[in-house]
């Protein structure tokens, strides 16, 4: 029996197995691993990193263009023919940001000021009022 290149990319493993390996299996798909995760009712679900995910669904999109097909051999001629565009050329065609070059939300911050010394000191314990 042939197996699809899913099969062939993926590990698969129970559920009981994902909850009691969770940060290890976690690491492994950051690192562009497949799990397929069963359940008892034979039930699965498939684990994949945010990238590969956005991947599959640009590609399934594409697909549901009635010409894909010919635009992908088109593509793969021009490839071949040195027929490229630079990416932040056709983003700011289309108007769109190229990311790659993007500031992160992290350096947008402004810097944190500069703690002063404490001002007061810590209350002694033997500080009790009477009862």
């Amino acid at each position: 029996m042939g197996r699809n290149m899913l099969d062939q990319m993926q590990k698969t493993i129970s559920l009981a197995k994902f909850v009691r390996s969770a940060k290890h299996v976690t690491n492994e798909v950051e690192s562009g691993a497949i799990y397929r995760i069963r359940s008892r009712r034979n039930r699965s679900v498939l684990l994949v990193d945010e990238e590969r995910y956005e991947g599959w669904m640009a590609a399934f999109e594409f697909m549901q263009r009635p010409n894909w097909r010919a635009e992908l051999d088109e593509a793969e001629r021009d490839a071949v023919e040195g027929r490229l565009y630079d990416l932040s050329d056709v983003l700011r065609e289309f108007g769109l940001e190229d990311t790659r070059h993007r500031k992160s939300a992290k350096a947008d911050r402004k810097p944190a000021r500069p703690r002063g010394a404490k001002r007061r000191k810590r209350a002694s314990h033997t500080s009790r009022r009477a009862p």
